[in-house]
């Protein structure tokens, strides 16, 4: 009966997965359709249904379904949808309006009155509390662009640790965990977006005193999870998956007993999409009973100089760690882990690549200041890089600071295949240099960028082919061949909530006139600043 009952749970396992996936489809199909019906059909030329279209496409909306949704709104699908604003009263005499869009006013209006029904209101009539409301305009909440940082704080808050941060330096933040050192369970933990919070937090699950709950924002939904959750499955925890399984969002219910045996645990993982995988688990480390002996099974490690900051930061909190680079291997040591009082974090170098990639595009010269002699960083690699797109780079100290200077000329030098590998976060700055490049370039080992904030090679060939360049998709990269300036067009550039595609498009900007950013205010994620700084730099 054990094969019977594990197929009944499968089998409910993927109705519930089939249906909310269904649901999200539904909603979709009609956006777009709507969409398709007052701005028409071609994308480039309609940029809501091109929003949607992505929207639809990091929800796993099938191509195919897509096209036959747009297809049927602009021939023979003659069905209407109408906008309708529903009045009543919600518990204690609130006052609720409620929009809806419906191709069938009689089952929303049933539905209407059977939710407010359900919750204790009221359905009233047209007009019986609009006379309250004053349409003064449309304030919209980007959950997407909420600060990493933040969302890594509230994380760390509904676990149980305290995050405080500094009233007179708000970059100084003090994080003291449970006295007991058991985090709380019975949470729910938002990530947004953030990759970070999506690999970190959930390692901090398998200590806590009961179940966690995570979600996120709907584009977080199309970002692959499984390796690190496979990882803990591994170390006994166990995961129930709400939607599509190995992505949020899901349910972490800890080890109902802890192991006492002394030998470490074994964890093996696929880790080609995100070195955060094998981050996530090496944090966690120390505080599995004998320790962890991590395998790495791709044949790829994606942006290994994280992982090594991942190693160096255990070697500072006292935590004995070893790296077998060659074999994919890594060991932790169990025991107690201790941070120093007070931890400087290095500046994050990626954030340099677009003004100092600034200098190649446009000529002349870009200074960035505090730069490290030496750092575990990928953004450490980018002097090396523009120097062989034909920079001249040199580190003065002025003042007792170290800069970073990169002078240039208008010209670039296009890199045939490039292996980047290790630094494919900057893969965007590059891209948008290399679009004025002398010759074609290949970029190579970045196929993991699919998984990012958005699939970004998608996205970056999507938008440079907007502005007239020649860009496309490789299995494992992209591949940039040269077009003349002159060819080349301004256009509303999409930046798919995507810090890097919005300093992407900053960049194509500085040589293509006209450029115009949509959401450049994403860019806060890392640099809450940027119009500013980037407008500065320009002057």
């Amino acid at each position: 009966m054990s094969g019977h009952s594990k197929w009944n749970n499968i089998k409910r396992k993927k109705e519930k997965t089939d249906g909310a996936r269904a649901k999200v489809f539904t909603k979709i199909g009609r956006e777009i359709a709507v969409a398709v019906k007052e701005g028409g059909g071609n994308p480039a030329s309609n940029s809501k249904l091109a929003a949607l279209i992505a929207k639809a496409k990091a929800n796993s909306v099938p191509n195919d379904n897509i096209q036959r949704i747009i297809k049927r709104a602009e021939g023979g699908d003659k069905t209407e949808y109408e906008a309708i604003t529903y009045e009543g009263y919600g518990p204690g005499g609130i006052a609720v309006m409620v929009e809806t869009l419906t191709d069938n006013r009689n089952r929303t209006a049933a539905n209407m009155r059977h939710y407010f029904d359900k919750f204790g209101g009221n359905l009233g009539q047209m007009g019986c509390v609009g006379f309250m409301f004053t349409q003064k305009g449309v304030i919209v909440v980007d959950l997407e662009d909420k600060d990493p940082d933040e969302l890594m704080m509230d994380a760390l808050r509904s676990l149980g640790v305290r995050c405080e941060i500094d009233e007179q330096v708000d970059t100084t933040v003090t994080v003291v965990p449970p006295s007991d050192g058991r985090f709380h369970g019975g949470t729910k933990v938002f990530c947004g977006l953030a990759g970070t919070v999506m690999r970190f937090v959930p390692g901090l699950a398998m200590f806590a005193d009961g179940p966690v709950d995570f979600d996120g924002d709907e584009q977080a939904y199309a970002r692959p999870m499984k390796p690190v959750l496979d990882g803990l499955e591994q170390l006994g925890a166990c995961i129930e998956y709400h939607g599509e399984e190995g992505r949020l969002p899901f349910t972490i219910t800890p080890p109902q007993t802890v192991s006492q045996c002394a030998e470490p645990s074994v964890v093996s993982i696929d880790s080609s999409g995100s070195s955060q995988f094998i981050s996530g688990l090496l944090l966690i480390g120390s505080r599995v009973p004998g320790g962890l002996e991590l395998h790495h099974t791709g044949e790829k490690t994606p942006s290994l100089p994280h992982i090594r900051m991942t190693v160096a930061d255990l070697h500072g909190s006292g935590v004995r760690a070893n790296a077998d680079e060659h074999a994919r291997v890594w060991t932790v040591q169990p025991g107690a882990v201790q941070l120093p009082e007070t931890v400087t974090v290095e500046p994050d170098l990626s954030n340099a690549a677009p003004f100092l990639g600034a200098a190649l595009i446009a000529g002349g010269t870009v200074r960035v200041p505090h730069w490290p002699e030496s750092t575990t960083q990928p953004g450490g690699l980018l002097p090396g890089y523009l120097e062989r797109m034909g920079a001249e780079i040199s580190f003065p100290v002025i003042d007792d600071v170290r800069y970073c200077e990169v002078t240039g000329n208008g010209h670039v030098s296009g890199l045939g295949d490039f292996d980047l590998t290790a630094a494919g976060e900057i893969a965007p700055s590059l891209a948008a240099i290399l679009v004025f490049a002398d010759a074609p370039t290949r970029m190579l080992g970045i196929g993991h960028l699919r998984g990012h904030e958005t699939n970004r090679l998608k996205a970056l060939v999507n938008e440079i082919t907007r502005v007239g360049g020649d860009a496309r998709e490789l299995p494992d990269g992209l591949e940039i061949a040269p077009v003349p300036a002159m060819n080349l067009k301004p256009a509303e550039m999409e930046t798919y909530a995507d810090h890097r595609m919005a300093t992407f498009a900053a960049m194509l900007g500085l040589k293509i006139n006209g450029i115009q950013v949509k959401n450049i205010a994403t860019t806060a994620k890392t640099l809450p600043d940027f119009a500013n700084m980037w407008t500065n730099m320009l002057a």
